[in-house]
């Protein structure tokens, strides 16, 4: 063959005979040998010598060969990719449960800017998600869920800076931690009358005056006030017999009214409000979330198309 043209030999020299096939005329011939025509038969119809249509054949099987295994690993990276996503859908199910309503949170700015909250970090596999269903409701759900959930923990941490500036004001001491080393970079250590045990009186405060707001004081835990005691012996604050809440010798009854005072307050403010709607926000979010995931679990297939998606079809 020369210049893309099959050639014979002739006496007088090379002559032309036919065009090298196109693709087009070797799946003909693919075609017409699996329906029973012979290779000879092929080329008698064609005009065609034996051993073009036997290469052309060869070239056409191999092509095919090729065609199914592209296919095959097409179909299942597709499958794999679909299996992402549900995967994604079960993330989701699992990461948008309630946090507990007195969730821990840290409150001092400097913890607080080194610890960023994770509460809306998603897997990539989300925004693949969110890609294959722009328009599903999935999407507007995802983002009240996002903000609502960040909006509540925001509240907390704002009531609990509230409460912990309560309680210094109020007694005028300083925190410790549970060694009772001062943990309050603003004390003034020369003149620290009184040494609020965080982790105890802060946790304490925080987290009944939560239950008081979101109505989940049962009857047994309603005598808090008869719990906390002065232990004028070891000049101390107590919660019941061994959770020291504050280190204040002589100081012992006006430090306990103070902490008192400042569990009867904290619910009565404008932004133990803020806490109760957006704990109200944050379930209408997640019942909306919960019924938008489920619908995408029972169509059984995620619909649409994303850039991994496009870059698998090519």
């Amino acid at each position: 063959m020369q210049y893309g043209i099959e050639v014979k030999k002739h006496p007088g020299g090379l002559m032309p005979r036919k065009k090298i096939p196109s693709p087009k005329e070797i799946r003909d011939w693919l075609e017409w040998r699996e329906n029973g025509t012979s290779e000879v038969a092929i080329a008698r119809k064609t005009g065609r010598d034996i051993r073009t249509i036997r290469a052309g054949l060869q070239k056409a099987v191999d092509e095919r060969r090729l065609n199914i295994a592209q296919i095959e690993l097409l179909r299942n990276a597709l499958k794999l990719h679909q299996e992402q996503l549900m995967g994604a859908v079960d993330w989701l199910i699992q990461a948008s449960i309630l946090p507990p309503r007195d969730l821990y949170v840290i409150w001092r700015t400097v913890e607080k800017e080194n610890s960023a909250s994770k509460v809306n970090e998603l897997p990539p596999e989300v925004a693949l998600l969110k890609e294959h269903l722009p328009k599903d409701q999935l999407v507007p759900c995802l983002n009240r869920w996002q903000k609502a959930s960040k909006d509540y923990v925001d509240n907390l941490i704002n009531f609990k800076q509230i409460a912990a500036a309560a309680l210094k004001q109020r007694t005028g001491g300083v925190f410790v931690d549970a060694n009772f080393n001062s943990i309050d970079d603003t004390a003034d250590r020369g003149n620290v009358r009184v040494k609020l045990v965080e982790s105890n009186v802060l946790e304490l405060v925080y987290t009944r005056s939560i239950d008081k707001i979101l109505g989940s004081i049962s009857e047994h835990e309603t005598d808090v006030a008869e719990r906390i005691r002065k232990d004028s012996r070891n000049g101390e604050v107590r919660f019941g017999q061994g959770n020291t809440l504050a280190v204040c010798p002589g100081e012992e009854e006006e430090c306990r009214n103070s902490i008192l005072s400042v569990l009867l307050e904290l619910p009565k403010l404008p932004e133990a409000t803020r806490i109760a709607l957006s704990w109200e926000e944050l379930n209408a979010a997640k019942r909306e979330l919960d019924q938008a995931l489920q619908e995408i679990k029972l169509s059984l297939l995620i619909t649409g198309q994303c850039r991994i998606c496009k870059r698998l079809k090519g």
